[in-house]
């Protein structure tokens, strides 16, 4: 086995190992109640990761600052990893066992990471020019090829799941002649979502509503409807499940010559994020856009599109 490889399996156990001390501390300490923009910024986020005591369990913690360059060097090797090493990762059964709990892991990563990012943003005096920056840096890697022919002549797209910082529906919405409207389940993200959005001086034609998708059924004033790659990821146990009952149910409700656009991982993408599998019905037609791969193709997810015929 190649080095590469010796050092993701490495990786994932650490986190497979992370994610049984965070599924025990939740257990222990539930925190669906979370933080709230009242607080000082140091409580707990969704992932128990932030502001707290530090608490190791098994000699392993969970906490953001300890599992930062665990992912630095993880997402490293997963951005630049040769196609042939991708099979040999995936046939793998402990590689394959540590996948849900490092999906959960992940989740409370990126969400704990958003949420600092965003209260920093919206309390730095400098804040809108530090988002300008960023939604300019982050436009081509947000946008990319695939997702601009999927909404190409789109005059309102929803973006589902828009989180605390919404970049995405920030990307689209400065560089696309499109009104955009978010879709936040979680009051603090939708909150510090608004704020940013307004901050940006987009806020002509971007708006949020603070609600369930699931909630949701009239997808009528909509051309077309993005799912980000956490779409659903929360601590349910199965998360690609909870992601394709959203994407089903976008699906259901959505009118003819509507697509709904899910980013999606591909390839080693997938040690990272749950992925899923959509089936073509005689209403539907399903497309998957993978996005070459490789050390000259840094990885990006791709997408899976549904249209309504």
């Amino acid at each position: 086995m190649s080095d590469a490889f010796n050092r993701i399996l490495e990786l994932c156990t650490v986190l497979g190992t992370c994610a049984q001390s965070m599924d025990a501390s939740r257990a222990a300490h539930p925190v669906g109640a979370a933080a709230d923009s009242s607080t000082d910024g140091d409580a707990p986020l969704w992932g128990g990761t932030v502001g707290v005591q530090e608490s190791k369990l098994n000699g392993a913690s969970y906490w953001f600052d300890d599992i930062e360059p665990v992912y630095g060097e993880l997402d490293h090797l997963i951005r630049y990893a040769p196609v042939e090493l991708h099979a040999n990762v995936f046939s793998d059964e402990r590689v394959r066992g540590l996948a849900p709990g490092n999906h959960r892991v992940r989740a409370a990563y990126e969400r704990d990471k958003e949420l600092l990012q965003a209260r920093n943003l919206v309390q730095a005096d400098d804040g809108r020019k530090r988002l300008t920056r960023t939604i300019e840096h982050e436009t081509y890697w947000a946008l990319g090829e695939e997702l601009r022919n999927a909404l190409d002549n789109s005059r309102h797209v929803l973006v589902a799941g828009s989180g605390p910082l919404p970049l995405t529906a920030l990307c689209i919405g400065a560089a696309l002649d499109v009104r955009v409207t978010c879709v936040e389940r979680d009051t603090e993200c939708h909150g510090l979502g608004r704020r940013l959005i307004t901050m940006s001086g987009h806020d002509d034609h971007i708006e949020s509503i603070n609600a369930d998708i699931l909630d949701l059924s009239d997808f009528d004033d909509y051309d077309a409807i993005v799912g980000v790659v956490l779409l659903g990821v929360g601590t349910e146990e199965n998360q690609a499940s909870t992601k394709a009952t959203i994407a089903r149910h976008i699906i259901t409700h959505m009118s003819p010559g509507t697509r709904m656009v899910l980013r999606d991982p591909h390839g080693l993408g997938k040690l990272l994020y749950p992925s899923v599998d959509l089936d073509e019905s005689a209403g539907v037609r399903v497309t998957r856009h993978v996005p070459e791969v490789g050390l000259d193709h840094p990885y990006r997810s791709g997408l899976v599109v549904a249209e309504r015929r």
